[in-house]
């Protein structure tokens, strides 16, 4: 146990020293698989959004205009219920 403590407290120390370098911007020591990627939004990422939002809004939208339409579909009654009831005229 007390071996892989201290390989713990290597790996540890070896990553805040990787880190401090990334910090003060100094790259030159840092091995190839830790050099950060450049910065930027990659193809892929912006399709992925598109995706999210376009289904996001193709399931949200058919509800609101459900809503809408009901909506005005009450008010419409409500509406044709106040006014005065008209009665049947017959001739004969």
């Amino acid at each position: 146990m007390l071996g892989s403590t201290s390989r713990l407290q290597r790996w540890l120390h070896s990553m805040s020293q990787a880190i401090a370098q990334t910090q003060s911007g100094d790259r030159s020591t840092l091995p190839q698989t830790q050099q950060p990627d450049p910065p930027g939004v990659t193809l892929i990422e912006c399709l992925v959004a598109i995706l999210v939002i376009g289904l996001t809004v193709s399931l949200i939208t058919p509800p609101i205009f459900i809503a809408v339409a009901t909506r005005a579909q009450i008010g419409e009654q409500n509406r044709l219920s106040k006014l005065p009831k008209v009665r049947s005229i017959e001739f004969g």
